[in-house]
């Protein structure tokens, strides 16, 4: 019978090699290979966490304001969640109602980063008198209206090209809170300055008086057809603002008006002119008086000169009604001893033809002296001079 034995192993520690092995038994049996060793390993179970982050644009409850919101590259509608998203300090934007606008939102993992929106519904549209930048008079003028955002004091536009002058109110765009500046007109100076809030619903019509210092230039009656210049490319009844070519307009005959104002914030004076009006040897400058803010607009009455054929006596007593031309010169002071001064060239084309008779011109309000002439048998050319104060 085999002796039983003990086997004896030390083990040192996992990264020592076991060195001592000792058996006890019968000199007779063989050495065993087994050493009773108990490997042991160290295993990393490693574990971590991903919690997707979101972002969304909220507008007013209620709102069916149609937009869209890009960030990291995603785009989304409003009111719509948007992701996941990368975390950190993100730049988004949002596109509603032809204004555009960025920002940026710090994003945060595992959660909806909300950015609370406001609505702004500006009306174009129904203004109710024709104004200078929103309408269109006889079809002239290319109006425009523009979106401007206040970023630390510097005003950025918002509008993605101007918004449409069909604007009626009815479909408001969704902006960022903040203060902001619809403009139109001449040198964008007027208009209106609206503060938007989060979650709030701002209306503003464009037209209003309310913020404006306006004034409404008034066609006067027209009883014959507009004279021309010499070249026959000015018409006498052609306006622009300041000069501009791209602020002209033209008033029809009768009660057509058409209103000019600016914001009470903006430092501007008007001046119009007439195609064909001249004085001192360039376009005669018209001041245009405002009226007081918020007050409604200061009627502004241009006045009209028409000058009919002459009516010529004849030696037997009849009437005989004939063509002829005119000149007109405007009063430009008194001399010392009262006499009237008037300027010493025509106002009207600013030329030494005569305007044909059976026509008129539209000038501002003032006196005139107007040279008519005619001819006869009997003394070739005439000439009768009136001074008259046009209305």
């Amino acid at each position: 019978m085999r002796s039983p034995f003990i086997g004896i192993a030390v083990l040192v520690s996992a990264l020592v090699p076991i060195s001592v092995v000792a058996c006890i038994g019968s000199s007779g049996d063989p050495p065993s290979d087994d050493r009773g060793v108990a490997e042991q390993e160290t295993v990393i179970r490693p574990d971590g966490s991903d919690f997707p982050a979101h972002f969304k644009v909220v507008t007013p409850a209620g709102s069916s304001t149609k937009g869209t919101v890009r960030i990291d590259g995603i785009s989304g509608s409003l009111d719509a969640l948007i992701g996941p998203v990368k975390t950190g300090n993100r730049a988004f934007s949002i596109t509603s109602g032809g204004i555009f606008m960025e920002s940026s939102a710090t994003v945060t993992a595992g959660k909806v980063t909300t950015v609370e929106a406001g609505l702004l519904a500006v009306d174009i549209k129904n203004a109710p008198s024709p104004t200078l930048g929103i309408s269109s008079v006889d079809g002239i003028q290319a109006p425009s209206v523009n979106v401007w955002r206040n970023v630390g004091g510097s005003w950025i536009q918002a509008s993605n090209g101007s918004l449409p002058l069909t604007s009626d109110g009815t479909e408001p765009a969704a902006l960022l809170p903040g203060q902001y500046r619809v403009d139109f007109g001449y040198n964008r100076v007027d208009g209106q300055i609206v503060d938007v809030a989060a979650l709030d619903t701002k209306s503003i019509k464009v037209w209003d008086y309310a913020g404006r210092n306006v004034a409404k230039i008034v066609a006067p009656v027209r009883e014959f057809p507009t004279a021309k210049c010499a070249t026959g490319v000015y018409t006498l009844q052609d306006y622009r603002l300041l000069g501009s070519s791209s602020n002209s307009f033209r008033l029809a005959d009768g009660a057509s008006s058409i209103e000019i104002g600016k914001r009470e914030d903006a430092l501007a004076s008007y001046y119009f002119t007439i195609s064909g009006v001249y004085e001192g040897g360039g376009l005669m400058r018209i001041p245009l008086p405002l009226g007081n803010t918020g007050q409604g607009a200061l009627p502004f009455q241009v006045g009209r000169l028409d000058v009919d054929h002459v009516a010529v006596l004849q030696s037997d007593g009849t009437t005989k009604i004939v063509p002829g031309g005119y000149r007109v010169y405007r009063k430009t002071g008194t001399d010392p001893s009262g006499k009237e001064i008037f300027t010493s060239s025509p106002v009207a084309c600013d030329t030494p033809l005569a305007l044909p008779t059976q026509t008129g011109v539209d000038l501002p309000r003032g006196r005139y002296k107007v040279v008519v002439e005619y001819s006869t048998v009997e003394a070739g050319r005439k000439e009768s001079i009136y001074i008259v104060d046009v209305e």
